[in-house]
């Protein structure tokens, strides 16, 4: 007798997407829709509330990789890829037909010749080629080497929300076409990885190698933060009904443009009749903020001690490089990594033998002297002298000195004149006169200036 069988099994899973949220209390019934979602995260881009005279009111939120996709993007994109490539001597070129495609900066590299591995960090991408460098920034040297992408230059944050605007119509209707109405509030953060760093170890043993100009081991790139937040700055309607405010359609803005909006296909930033209300202006290598202001350029510091772990001092109406504090008690920690203002001459002269209100102290012995100097640097990139030149009269600006591609925003403080962007400048049309433009310009190596426009 023989007997035979077979199972099959199949397993069959379903997740829910939530589409909407009702809460009631007391009679009160607040519902929430998701209108939209991310095609790329999941994440919900527009939902609808209703207000207490039962308005729906949308908002709609920005994902970072939106605009900053070949930094704040998703990983998955390049991660794992492996080619060949013919490094030119000297250069650390690699040409490539379909580079740009493929690469981004900030994309790490193992390299593989023969039974030597090494690691490149890649710098610059064109259509055509990609410049990779070692840990010390040197070239990779001449050869023909296997690489694979072992960590990409996306740093897969795009789930970070980058703009926020509240309407009482929904947005998904004219959105491509950057059209909004009846605008309640609105607002954008704007991010950069090209940050400047503290020198303080580089001329030193310590955590940071003297020798390298990689700006992805000195991290002056690759780490992206929030550098700007801004609001929209219009006149608000405002009317009367029976004499009295009309608080149901009352407060909406009368003309609103985007900060980031759509242009034939392509996310640029407009920030016209934007200002920014708190800025970052120097991080700390290891991730803290050293510095930021605000719009009236009223500034405030901190400094960070036993191996930036803790805030030793905090200051306000203070620049980063005004502030200093020590208390000679960290000394132990690192060599270098807070050395913003420590006196490491003096390391011998520290003692635990007598103190104040710590450990330690320095010690001055009898009919001896100490004498302590610091000064208080904070290190602009190498060979920085990147300049703006132009005329009012003739209303065209050109950049000079710098190292292209570079990045231009610009701020209307008033007026309504029209910026137009170019590859190597900008001019101004339009309604100029009775106008003031604030003008930042970046270069591919992280230096920065800044041009006021007033007519």
């Amino acid at each position: 007798t023989q007997f035979r069988s077979a199972t099959t099994t199949k397993v069959i899973q379903r997740f829910g997407i939530l589409e909407e949220t009702i809460a009631k209390d007391l009679g009160s019934v607040v519902s929430t829709k998701n209108l939209a979602y991310d095609s790329e995260t999941g994440e919900v881009l527009v939902t609808q509330t209703t207000t207490d005279f039962n308005d729906a009111i949308y908002t709609l939120n920005y994902p970072a990789h939106w605009y900053y996709e070949k930094g704040m993007g998703q990983a998955y994109k390049n991660l794992g890829i492996v080619l060949n490539h013919a490094f030119t001597a000297g250069t650390g070129v690699a040409n490539y037909a379909n580079a740009s495609a493929v690469y981004v900066p900030g994309d790490e590299l193992e390299l593989i010749q023969g039974s030597t591995v090494t690691k490149g960090w890649v710098t610059n991408v064109t259509a055509t080629s990609i410049t990779v460098v070692n840990k010390v920034g040197g070239p990779i040297p001449n050869g023909t080497y296997i690489t694979k992408i072992i960590r990409s230059g996306r740093r897969n944050m795009q789930s970070t929300t980058i703009a926020s605007v509240t309407t009482l119509a929904n947005p998904v209707t004219n959105f491509k076409n950057n059209l909004f109405t009846n605008v309640l509030q609105a607002s954008a953060v704007e991010f950069t990885d090209q940050w400047r760093t503290f020198c303080d170890c580089f001329d030193a043993s310590g955590d940071f190698a003297s020798s390298s100009t990689n700006p992805y081991i000195l991290g002056t790139k690759g780490n992206w933060r929030m550098k700007k937040s801004l609001l929209h700055l219009a006149q608000r309607t405002q009317s009367h009904y029976n004499n009295n405010t009309n608080i149901r359609k009352d407060g909406m803005f009368v003309s609103f443009t985007p900060y980031y909006r759509l242009n034939a296909g392509n996310w640029m930033i407009d920030g016209k009749n934007w200002t920014f209300t708190s800025e970052v202006t120097e991080f700390s290598p290891f991730g803290q903020e050293l510095e930021n202001k605000d719009a009236l350029e009223r500034y405030s510091a901190a400094t960070f001690g036993y191996r930036q772990t803790f805030a030793t001092a905090v200051a306000a109406n203070s620049r980063y490089n005004q502030l200093g504090f020590d208390n000679f008690e960290d000394y132990g920690f690192s060599p270098c990594a807070d050395n913003h203002f420590k006196f490491t001459n003096h390391v011998p002269n520290v003692t635990k033998d007598a103190s104040h209100t710590g450990r330690s102290s320095i010690m001055v012995a009898a009919s001896n002297t100490v004498k302590m100097t610091k000064f208080l640097t904070i290190c602009d990139p190498a060979g920085c002298n990147l300049t703006v030149t132009g005329t009012l009269a003739a209303g065209v600006y050109t950049i000079n000195n710098g190292t292209a591609p570079y990045n231009i925003q610009y701020n209307v403080i008033y007026g309504d004149p029209t910026i137009n962007l170019t590859a190597t400048g900008f001019s101004l049309s339009g309604s100029v006169v009775g106008s003031s433009v604030e003008v930042t310009v970046t270069d591919a190596n992280g230096c920065q200036t800044t041009t006021f426009i007033t007519n």
